[in-house]
């Protein structure tokens, strides 16, 4: 199946919490026949049952490609793919597994890029009404967009290794050649 020209949805728990088909599953049904066309990252799990005509299954997939696609993501609130998402203005549905994936969903849903859900309580078709509400939302894809546009401004790696090298010097009293040198970097 190609990609075609309805909204785009990614659907993907990363590398490290991406084998939770009974989650993938729930998503599957819910999503199932709806107005957008959905891709789920299974993590290397393929048996969460057969896709319907809207949804494409994959163990793995370029994410970074599609989220440049895509009209939202559904993911388990980790920072990578929270990052990547907003750095391409992608609202979130996020359902945090553990550890700091709380804390980032919350704080995405605080400033309105995204909802959470509590996957421990969550009812049948909440996946469908939280993705319907962030995709049809003009506030969480404003958000979004925002925090791109913020992040894109930041200036991105190049930036942030010319702001470490400068605290570095200002630590050390060396150059950045010095610094690079110490670190076994190439300067």
């Amino acid at each position: 199946m190609r990609l075609d020209g309805r909204p785009l949805v990614l659907v993907s728990l990363g590398t490290v919490y991406g084998r939770r088909p009974e989650f993938l599953r729930r998503c599957m049904e819910e999503l199932a026949g709806g107005p957008w066309q959905v891709i789920f990252a299974t993590g290397g799990e393929s048996d969460i049952g057969p896709a319907p005509a809207n949804c494409i299954v994959r163990p793995t997939v370029p994410q970074v490609e599609i989220l440049r696609r895509a009209s939202a993501f559904v993911t388990h609130g980790g920072m990578n793919s929270v990052q990547e998402a907003l750095y391409y203005g992608v609202p979130l549905v996020l359902a945090p597994q553990a550890a700091d994936q709380f804390w980032i969903s919350a704080r995405t849903a605080e400033l309105g890029a995204g909802l959470v859900m509590d996957i421990s309580r969550f009812e049948t078709g909440a996946i469908r009404a939280n993705l319907t509400a962030v995709l049809t939302g003009a506030g969480y894809a404003a958000a979004a967009a925002h925090i791109a546009q913020s992040l894109d401004q930041a200036g991105g790696p190049a930036r942030a290794a010319d702001e470490i090298q400068r605290w570095m010097s200002a630590v050390t009293g060396n150059t950045k050649e010095e610094n690079a040198g110490a670190l076994g970097c190439l300067g």
